[in-house]
């Protein structure tokens, strides 16, 4: 028997279970909820609490750029790449000034692009559940008629 809380197993079991894409709309979900989570403590004056929370976010921007696909869509991995590096210096400079007004910023930009990679996701999804129209009839002479 397992001895993580039945909350920590359903939230294994729904990452083990998830597409590709809706893990990458959660990890953007984790690092917006950990930036804002850093900044109560920041406010406060809590150091080593705010610590916790941004080194948890950046430690999920750092994988969402271990993680680019550099061999397809390139540009978009490039770009990704770049607009990662920027949010992490602005997390350090949010974190260096205590700054809690950078980090929502940062907040913010990730949010967006967590919209996009959802919108994306959706589509994906909306495309597998649509029925396949079945192909027309090609049995000639065939009728429902008595």
């Amino acid at each position: 028997m397992s001895s993580q809380n039945p909350y920590a197993r359903y939230r294994q079991a729904q990452v083990e279970g998830a597409p590709k894409l809706k893990l990458i709309v959660m990890l953007y979900d984790g690092a917006i909820r950990f930036l804002r989570q850093s900044i109560p403590p920041m406010v406060a004056g809590d150091y080593d609490e705010k610590v916790v929370y941004i080194n948890k976010a950046v430690a999920i921007i750092l994988h969402l750029t271990a993680t680019l696909n550099y061999s397809h869509v390139s540009d978009l991995s490039v770009d990704l790449c770049k607009t990662y590096e920027v949010l992490l210096q602005r997390i350090v400079e949010g974190t260096t000034k205590n700054d809690p007004a950078i980090i929502e910023e940062v907040a913010v930009h990730l949010f967006e692009l967590r919209q996009a990679w959802k919108t994306v996701a959706d589509d994906i999804e909306a495309e597998k559940t649509e029925p396949t129209p079945l192909p027309p009839n090609r049995i000639s002479g065939f009728s429902l008629a008595a």
